[in-house]
């Protein structure tokens, strides 16, 4: 009450101050319409009714006017005044002006001379602000001033008060007292031919403001009230006339929503300015307005109100400096801009962000960079046009020619602006469909948006615009760590641990960048120790395996390189450096080591493979879900895949293409690598030593650890060289060091033969002995290395699996596995693909005992002595890699003389074999290949058959293959178990009558058999099958005694009996020692297993007998 009253008061002085005013000089009131002074009536002239101040209208100039419009008001307070300017800014929205000018300029005398004391002057204002004006304004001289610039601490009702004044301010500088009285002079010297009104001497300040031209620059003092002038205008649009004017249809088709005040309608027009129906006169009068804004702090309303606090205590030097100046200095919104991460108020962050995006679009709004670079524009970018951020790509694509100062100013700002897309508003709009699509739940900050859409770059329904926008983002900051927002907030310690030699060689503000850094962390990034910078290097490594571009290093070592062999490959994806990869061998010494690092870092994960990525993504995700992508084991499961049924050939010719290149060097093998490294130094240290030397990609140290196979030490290596072999045997492309020495043979002899599954290899094998010595020898040894696991026969692998499930399954890989496979491959529901391959492989191991692991590991002393001895001279002349079976023959011929258990049991095998498919005979089928073309062509090889149709056919056999099936028969007598044909016609017999011979003795059961034919319960089919074996009587003789005599007496009787002397002494019986005489007793007698223990007891003294059942 009491401040009412004071105020109140002072309305009787009123007439008397606004006389006073209008005798002032004419710099107020004498700029009239035409410029030059005018006599005006005396505006606080007591009205006719006697009441305070108000325009004068019951005489003179606005009478007329008056009572055309205003007639309903009472004069007074400036009723009549506010009247009839109400109704001239109606008309000239009309485009229709109703005062005449004589009056305009009355009503605008009168309100000039309020706007010099509105506290006294204008009742209105001072009662709604009665209490700001004690608090806010008691000790300042300009009240007006003091409001606006206290605007914010207004209340609402003084507020809209001191907005109504603005607004005519707005229109008519000359109401602006504080402003008007500080430009005088200016206005006089440079404006004096501008009539006021409509906001022309507001824009023509402004234009002298900005003029570069010396003459024209307006005196300190007017400027700095013109600054003041934008201050106060950046909150509302419609406090400039011009803007308001150009965007009226603007704000009302797009921003009719949208409130005025805190600049919320000079926001929304900017936002919707490339929008269809936005005009060319609005768009560039609001660009001008927001990229003079976004300059200083102070112009820019949101910032002003909503960082204050975080602006006085992050940067109160700045701030200082700023305050201080009537210029735009943008010092303290580049200091906020680089301490975004200080900053509390989340709002403040969002308003600093949205400034350095149009920092970022229009460079004349940052004004460190306009006032460092404009030298440096002129020099590289003079035809640039500005806008969009199309000067400062110019400048960033000359960064390392930039002078020093605007070098570094570019580099802040990038710095800066990669912590969130917002701040790269090109990059924003472009990509805003795809952050809908892709990123929708992501908040901004932290450079998620941008590790989102990188995450996406190359998948299909990427925005293709999109695309490029990002990989060139990438690019550019793939030249400094500090540009990458997550390395640099996540990797410090270990930059700093692991690349501080790289980190001091580079300048503070980016001289000299070639992302040595960034390039030493991926080099490193088994050291790195924190979880996040881990994360972020990955990132990167993921950006330069999808573009070549990305990894600064690489194209400066690779740029000609590219040039020269993949010119026309488009970048991305990574094709360039599948390019690159698969001629690297033709590559300068410089690119080839850049590019090694990069296959050695993408043989680690699938991510960073993203041509394989997009073309596995279905067998990835059917079959590897659950594998996680590090240290290759991504890689290694589609490797496993790779020859499904399902897998797509797209997906199994770009895993062969990787497997090949894995293949040529060990280091890109992870695991391989990590697990073999023991190895390596053991056996392959002058490999390795080349490898690292420029012999990149030679493989000669993975053919290493391969040779030394048997001897690696870690079951881990051995573990991984199996993998190796796999890849090998499966396809002959693998092996780098058999390519080379068969590249000519396998065009020659296998040149439309499909790879995968050994089928090259089957061919080579085929035609071994057409290939050149070179080839040759590097095939026979991978033939001899897939005979030693059915993993590495890949056909065998591939169709007998239902074998190995349903018979093998508890097996041990290896040889193991592959005898139980052939010992069931004659069960009726072997699938036929599979029996076949078996078959093979026993014909193929008949051909060189090589081809026999371990045949040629135990027999290898009884064979070398027995060739020692001459008793194999077809063997001691045979080359290494003859395919003749002259080592395995000679064994199988001179089995008597074998002196080892384990050979001996090998020799069965390999009778066994022979006696199931005589294509497996030692050497093949020989003499008998035009028997069988003549008499067996039509028998299904396999399962004994074609023996017995030539044993049926024996009569008419040539003498070759007679001699050939007689031994087959003599060998099965001696041990019916390797006979196929009286296995399966005798199975239930053996079992019923031979059970405990079968047990004991193999030798023992075609006498069993024989002894009991007559017998209730044996078969026909058996009887039959036994009667083709002879036996001879004086056997059947003691079989019969054996069934009355005791077991001591029968043994003396058969050693003292005459038909064993004729035996001994006449058939091919070969008697050395008692325990071959006790077997010879068990096998002619059929005698229990006491017996048999008995007789050994006895004749303890007497060793070695090898028993033979003779021919007749």
């Amino acid at each position: 009450q009491t401040v009412t009253m004071k105020f109140t008061s002072t309305l009787a002085l009123t007439l008397a101050l606004a006389t006073a005013h209008a005798a002032e000089d004419a710099g107020v009131g004498g700029l009239s319409s035409g410029g030059g002074a005018a006599a005006a009536p005396a505006p606080g002239a007591a009205s006719a009714s006697g009441a305070v101040s108000d325009v004068v209208v019951d005489s003179g100039a606005c009478k007329a006017a008056f009572t055309d419009l205003c007639s309903h008001i009472t004069p007074g307070n400036g009723r009549a005044a506010n009247c009839l300017r109400s109704k001239n800014a109606a008309a000239k929205n009309r485009g229709k002006p109703k005062l005449a000018s004589d009056c305009d300029e009355a009503v605008s005398q009168y309100f000039i001379s309020v706007a010099k004391d509105p506290v006294k002057l204008n009742p209105e204002l001072a009662k709604e602000c009665a209490e700001e004006l004690t608090s806010l304004c008691g000790d300042q001289d300009d009240k007006m001033l003091c409001l606006k610039k206290k605007k914010l601490k207004l209340g609402d009702s003084c507020k809209a008060k001191v907005f109504k004044e603005q607004l005519a301010a707005a229109a008519d500088l000359r109401l602006d007292i504080s402003l008007y009285s500080k430009c005088k002079e200016d206005i006089q010297t440079s404006c004096k031919k501008i009539r006021p009104g409509e906001g022309r001497l507001h824009n023509c300040l402004k234009i002298k403001y900005n003029s570069k031209d010396p003459a024209e620059t307006l005196t300190d003092t007017c400027k700095a009230a013109v600054f003041q002038s934008k201050i106060e205008k950046s909150e509302d649009i419609r406090l400039d006339v011009a803007a308001k004017s150009k965007c009226e249809s603007e704000v009302e088709k797009f921003c009719s929503n949208t409130k005025f005040g805190e600049a919320r309608i000079q926001k929304c027009l900017y936002d919707s300015r490339s929008k269809d129906g936005f005009g060319d006169d609005c768009k560039a009068e609001i660009q001008s307005k927001i990229t003079n804004a976004a300059s200083d702090y102070r112009l820019d309303w949101k910032v002003k109100t909503k960082c204050l606090s975080d602006i006085t205590a992050i940067c109160p030097e700045e701030k200082k400096v700023a305050d201080s100046s009537f210029f735009e200095s943008g010092v303290v919104i580049s200091c906020m801009k680089k301490s975004l991460g200080k900053i509390k108020d989340k709002t403040c962050r969002n308003e600093i962000v949205r400034v350095a995006g149009v920092q970022a679009e229009h460079i004349s709004a940052n004004k460190p960079a306009m006032n460092a670079c404009s030298v440096d524009i002129t020099r590289f970018c003079p035809t640039v046009k500005k806008g969009e951020g199309k000067l400062q790509s110019c400048l960033r694509s000359h960064l390392q020619q930039l002078s020093d100062p605007c070098r570094a100013q570019e580099f802040k700002d990038m710095v800066v602006e990669s912590a969130d897309i917002e701040m790269k508003p090109k990059m924003a709009r472009i990509c805003k469909p795809s952050i809908k699509k892709f990123c929708t739940d992501m908040t901004h900050g932290d450079a998620r948006i941008f590790d989102c859409l990188s995450e996406h770059k190359d998948d299909e329904d990427m925005d293709a615009a999109c695309a490029e926008e990002i990989q060139a983002d990438e690019e550019l900051t793939a030249k400094d760590w500090r540009l990458k927002f997550g390395v640099s907030h996540q990797c410090e310690a270990d930059i700093d641990d692991l690349c501080s030699t790289e980190k001091a060689s580079k300048g503070a503000s980016g001289e000299g960048m070639e992302g040595v850094v960034l390039q030493c962390l991926v080099d490193a990034r088994k050291k790195i120790k924190k979880a996040g910078c881990k994360t972020e290097i990955n990132k990167l490594m993921k950006s330069q395996a999808s573009n070549f571009k990305n990894n600064p290093q690489l194209v400066a070592a690779c740029g000609t390189d590219v040039s020269t062999h993949c010119a026309d490959v488009e970048p991305g994806h990574g094709r360039v450096h599948e390019c690159l990869s698969e001629k690297i061998k033709s590559l300068s010494l410089s690119c080839k080591s850049e590019e090694f690092l990069q296959m050695v870092a993408s043989s680690e994960k699938v991510v960073l493979n993203p041509m394989l990525k997009a073309v596995c993504k279905t067998t990835l995700k059917a079959k590897c879900a659950d594998v996680k992508d590090e240290d290759g084991a991504l890689l290694r499961c589609l490797e496993d895949h790779a020859d499904d049924d399902a897998t797509p050939k797209l997906c199994h010719d770009a895993i062969g293409r990787m497997s090949k290149m894995k293949n040529m060097d060990f280091r890109l093998n992870p695991m391989l690598a990590k697990t073999c490294e023991a190895d390596i130094n053991d056996f392959c240290a002058d490999a390795k030593t080349a490898s690292q030397q420029g012999d990149e990609l030679s493989g000669k140290v993975l053919q290493c650890l391969i040779d030394n196979r048997k001897d690696l030490k870690k079951p881990a290596c051995k573990s991984s060289i199996m993998r190796k072999q796999i890849q090998r045997t499966s396809n002959v492309k693998n092996d780098p060091g058999q390519m080379a020495a068969c590249s000519t043979d396998i065009k020659t002899y296998c040149d439309d033969v499909e790879e995968g599954e050994g089928r090259v290899h089957k061919c080579l094998f085929e035609n071994m002995k057409n290939l050149s010595p070179e080839c040759k020898e590097k095939e026979f040894k991978t033939q001899t290395m897939m005979t030693e696991n059915v993993k590495l026969n890949p056909g065998m692998n591939k169709q007998c699996k239902p074998l190995v499930a349903k018979y093998c399954g508890d097996v041990p890989p290896g040889r193991a596995l592959m005898k139980c496979l052939n010992e069931n491959k004659d069960k009726d529901d072997v699938p036929t693909v599979c029996r076949t391959i078996l078959e093979n492989q026993q014909i193929k191991e008949s051909k060189n005992i090589k081809f026999k692991p371990g045949t040629n590991m135990v027999c290898a002393p009884d064979l070398g002595r027995l060739k020692a001895t001459g008793k194999c001279p077809k063997a001691n002349v045979a080359p290494s890699m003859s395919l003749g079976g002259e080592n395995l023959q000679c064994l199988v011929d001179n089995e008597d003389d074998v002196k080892s258990a384990a050979c001996k049991g090998k020799i069965r095998e390999q009778n066994k074999a022979t006696s199931q498919d005589i294509r497996a005979k030692p050497g093949g089928v020989g003499g008998c290949a035009t028997d069988i073309d003549i008499y067996c062509s039509d028998v299904t090889p396999g399962g004994g058959r074609r023996n017995k149709c030539l044993q049926d056919n024996m009569r008419n056999l040539s003498p070759e293959c007679a001699k050939i099936q007689n031994n087959i028969m003599d060998k099965e007598a001696k041990d019916a178990t390797i006979s196929p044909t009286l296995q399966k016609s005798c199975f239930s017999e053996q079992k019923m009558f031979c059970a405990e011979e079968k047990e004991q003795a193999h030798s023992q059961i075609l006498a069993c058999l024989k002894s009991n034919v007559e017998k209730e319960g044996f078969g026909d089919a058996c009887k039959k099958e036994v009667e083709r074996f002879k036996v001879p009587a004086v056997l059947l003789k003691f079989i019969a005694k054996s069934k009355t005599m005791g077991t001591k007496e029968l043994a003396t009787e058969v050693l003292k009996s005459d038909e064993f002397a004729d035996l001994r002494n006449n058939s091919s019986i070969q008697i050395k020692g008692g325990l071959a005489l006790l077997a010879l007793s068990s096998l002619v007698i059929i005698v229990a297993y006491m017996f048999y223990v008995f007789c050994k007891k006895q004749q303890s003294g007497v060793k070695g007998y090898t028993v033979v059942i003779p021919k007749t």
